[in-house]
């Protein structure tokens, strides 16, 4: 029960730290869209999407790679191996990516950027950048390190909104929000490196298992991709088939149904470390057991969430963005949430596949997924617009949920909890009347109704037995703990 506790704890500070990361662009959003024309708001977005989704691609799946393989050994050589030949591959292949992108920067502003030559010179440092900022939090998440991670996380994200605030504001335009971004970037990258060279020692590599890693690892970069892959996919449709001031209204939407993948970044970054030693030593029915618990907390949330967000959206975008972004974006959030819920859980379910080094098989379901969305969303996109793109995504996230639960279930069979769904639905939808009936408008008190008619879900769940009374005194008891050690760890400070 005790490393249980523990886990939910992590996943706690976790989630609360994931989640204030990830919203962190809505403070931007009011910013950006005030100061900038929808135009460049929307260079902006395309900007910061393929800043993600291509070192997603160039570090070759080895980040995750270390955590599957390093998380079990003690082995201090072993360890600087790993990380050393990680580091040189990952190095060589984002130079090389760099060079290209700064051979045809010119094409590459024409294509994505409206022609703004400066940003696509931009791009390349701030992918390399990416790519060891993204090795470095796989490092920390290796070896436990989670108090430095979840710093790292909310810190970078409300570092890169002050500088990019301050640049916008003071008239720098576009050129200013991607230098913002640089800025941060380089600050992050040297102090988070650093922490890491230190932890692990250094040594200069021999290369030793590096074609098992890459087997390992190239087969898991269309899973690590999939939502870049997805996002990226839609951004550019939309702003080849419909021009650049759509993708604006598509992203407003889309940012705050995204908000139901966040809540899955806490399973995603614990789940791996812990459930590795398990499989090594073959303790199925731990495993089992974290992965249930995890299925189960991931979707008590994050369907009330879905529900009270879809709900909101408008009211929310009228507030965080302007009413051109709020009458075309609300109607994309409901989509994009009930697609991430079911991304969620695929993502809880996937662990079971990297567990049995099975990672082929996500790497095909997402080539597969990833083409036909390609080809569909352009369909769809040229006969519905931004919500035929939308919808697209949902049923991309459905047929990877769907697939990877039929090869993952061959291995280690889950629960997913069909008559607490129900009732978290049925306690959902009576939420979601009541605001319907209040339709609260300010940041302020719609902050308020969302605390409000989450308390008011979870009294409905007591009620309708979804959730029981030993789970809360559990979790209140996790509350008391964490309160504790904190109360005693300044204690033995002072």
């Amino acid at each position: 029960m005790e490393d249980l506790k523990r886990y939910v704890r992590k996943v706690g500070l976790l989630g609360i730290s994931s989640l204030l990361a990830s919203i962190s662009p809505l403070f931007l959003l009011p910013f950006l869209t005030k100061n900038l024309s929808i135009e460049n708001y929307g260079i902006f977005v395309q900007f910061t999407v393929t800043m993600a989704v291509l070192p997603a691609i160039t570090i070759l799946g080895l980040p995750y790679t270390f955590v599957r393989y390093i998380s079990s050994t003690k082995d201090s050589k072993a360890i600087q191996e790993t990380f050393y030949s990680i580091v040189f591959l990952i190095g060589i292949v984002n130079l090389g990516l760099a060079f290209v992108l700064f051979i045809f920067a010119g094409q590459i502003s024409a294509f994505l950027f409206d022609n703004n030559q400066v940003v696509a010179l931009l791009l390349p440092i701030t992918i390399f950048l990416t790519a060891f900022i993204m090795l470095s939090y796989d490092i920390l998440r290796t070896f436990h390190r989670n108090n430095l991670y979840t710093f790292f996380i909310a810190a970078q994200a409300y570092s890169t909104v002050l500088i990019v605030v301050l640049f916008v504001t003071n008239g720098y335009g576009i050129l200013g929000a991607i230098i913002g971004i640089l800025i941060t970037q380089i600050i992050f990258f040297l102090i988070m490196f650093s922490i890491v060279v230190k932890m692990i020692g250094f040594s200069f590599p021999k290369f030793h298992n590096t074609r098992q890693y890459l087997n390992f690892g190239i087969p898991t970069i269309p899973n690590n991709l999939s939502t870049f892959i997805l996002d990226a996919t839609d951004r550019y449709i939309i702003g080849y088939l419909i021009g650049m001031p759509a993708v604006g209204y598509y992203s407003g939407g889309f940012l705050l149904g995204s908000l139901i993948i966040v809540l899955l970044s806490p399973f995603f970054t614990l789940l791996l470390p812990i459930l590795a030693p398990y499989h090594a030593i073959n303790d199925i029915s731990n495993i089992r057991r974290y992965l249930n618990h995890s299925i189960k907390l991931f979707l008590v949330v994050a369907i009330p969430a879905t529900f009270i967000l879809s709900t909101l959206s408008k009211n929310l975008l009228l507030v965080l963005s302007t009413p051109e972004i709020a009458a075309e974006g609300y109607t994309i959030t409901p989509i994009v949430a009930v697609g991430g819920i079911f991304y969620g859980l695929y993502g809880i379910i996937t662990q079971i596949i990297v567990l049995e080094t099975k990672t082929h098989l996500t790497g095909n379901i997402w080539i597969f997924a990833a083409i036909s969305n390609l080809i569909i969303a352009i369909i769809m996109g040229y006969i519905f617009g931004i919500i035929g793109v939308a919808i697209t995504t949902l049923a991309a996230y459905l047929f990877a949920f769907l697939l990877t639960s039929h090869f993952a279930f061959k291995f280690i069979r889950c629960n997913f909890y069909y008559a607490f769904i129900l009732k978290a639905v049925s306690s959902s939808i009576i939420i979601t009347l009541l605001l319907l009936y209040i339709n609260p408008h300010g940041l302020g008190f719609i902050l308020f109704i969302i605390l409000l008619a989450f308390i008011i879900y979870l009294i409905i769940m007591l009620i309708l037995k979804g959730i029981r009374m030993y789970e809360i005194y559990f979790f209140l008891d996790i509350l008391k703990d964490s309160y504790y050690k904190h109360r005693n760890k300044l204690l033995s400070r002072s």
